[in-house]
């Protein structure tokens, strides 16, 4: 019988960059980090996720821990990289403002492990006034997978 242990391991939100620095204004304060987005502006967050050693567990879920402030801008697409390979696209995503700290979960279609170094990509597009996309924490959740001694 093999068991299976579920855990996650969370990156501090000020580990992200934004791809393009001509868009929007870049925020990262000692709290979180993220990008204000005016009309019809979009742009890309980039950040590196927690992980352990290659090869040891398999990745289940992409966490997110945001809020969203202001106009109606959304979160429209995000990406889990292993490397500079795409493990999974979340599209046509509808993540809009909110009123406090949220932490959302993205299971993934199937657990997977990984070769490389891991990180998020996070597209967010702003609509009508002012949108802040604010980030304090990145995670993922893994699961390990052992089997119980002989004789138990």
């Amino acid at each position: 019988m093999v068991i299976e242990t579920v855990y996650q391991r969370w990156a501090y939100g000020t580990e992200l960059h934004v791809e393009d620095p001509t868009i929007g204004k870049f925020i990262c304060t000692g709290l979180y980090s993220g990008i204000e987005l005016n009309g019809d502006q979009g742009n890309w967050l980039v950040g590196s996720l927690p992980a352990h050693n290659v090869g040891d567990d398999a990745i289940q879920s992409l966490l997110l821990n945001y809020n969203i402030r202001g106009g109606s801008g959304k979160i429209d697409k995000i990406g889990l990289r292993d490397g500079p390979e795409e493990i999974e696209g979340f599209l046509n995503l509808n993540i809009a403002r909110n009123t406090a700290w949220k932490v959302l979960k993205l299971d993934l279609s199937e657990r997977t492990g990984f070769k490389f170094g891991l990180g998020v990509t996070i597209h967010a597009v702003g609509s009508g006034s002012l949108t802040k996309f604010l980030f304090s924490s990145i995670g993922l959740e893994f699961v390990h997978f052992t089997q119980p001694p002989p004789n138990q």
